[in-house]
């Protein structure tokens, strides 16, 4: 199965506009927001031991709760409104804390750094998206234009959530075919191209 283009989801992004009233996303308006298909893993689906099954449930809230965060600092960010790189550092700060402190069974070792490292290519997108906002200059959105071309922190992140597909596609390749079709949707959701 192909990784999937997230081209259309920037431009709905963009579309996207979050009430003044609205201080936080849910996970559903986040994947409404995209629009993307979300299927959640179901623990109850695996046969796996409990350990590895509560392990991936967590990752992938977490992974829900950063991407909830990157459509708010996108939004935010578009609108120009003030603090939004400090918030969006804020709660990615506590997100990775969060995947590093999970306990990862052995058949999942490394998977939360590949997604803190993807997470870290984010942040470091939107950090110079705002300091390019701070000095007035142009900033393409994270697919860039013709003549820029992708943003390198972006295509890095982006990178290393394919890693992580595949590495769950390997790891877990007996998983039900509905889980194995949430590693898809929580990865893809939270891939900006």
């Amino acid at each position: 199965r192909e990784y999937c283009s997230m081209r259309s989801l920037l431009l709905a992004l963009f579309c996207f506009t979050v009430p003044a009233w609205v201080n936080a996303l849910t996970v559903e308006e986040a994947y409404k927001a995209i629009p993307h298909s979300r299927a959640e893993y179901d623990p109850t689906r695996s046969t796996r031991d409990r350990s590895e099954r509560e392990y991936l449930a967590a990752l992938f809230r977490l992974s829900d709760r950063a991407l909830v965060e990157r459509i708010m600092a996108m939004q935010s960010l578009s609108d120009g409104k003030p603090g939004a790189l400090a918030t969006y550092e804020s709660e990615i700060g506590t997100i990775v804390g969060d995947i590093e402190s999970l306990r990862e069974p052995q058949t999942a070792t490394g998977l939360g750094a590949i997604l803190v490292r993807a997470l870290h290519g984010q942040l470091e997108f939107f950090r110079s998206w705002s300091r390019a906002r701070e000095k007035g200059l142009p900033f393409g959105v994270p697919n860039g234009t013709a003549q820029s071309g992708v943003d390198p922190t972006i295509r890095s992140a982006s990178g290393s959530l394919h890693q992580l597909y595949g590495e769950l596609m390997r790891r877990y390749a007996n998983e039900s075919a509905e889980n194995k079709n949430s590693f898809f949707q929580y990865l893809c959701a939270l891939d900006f191209i």
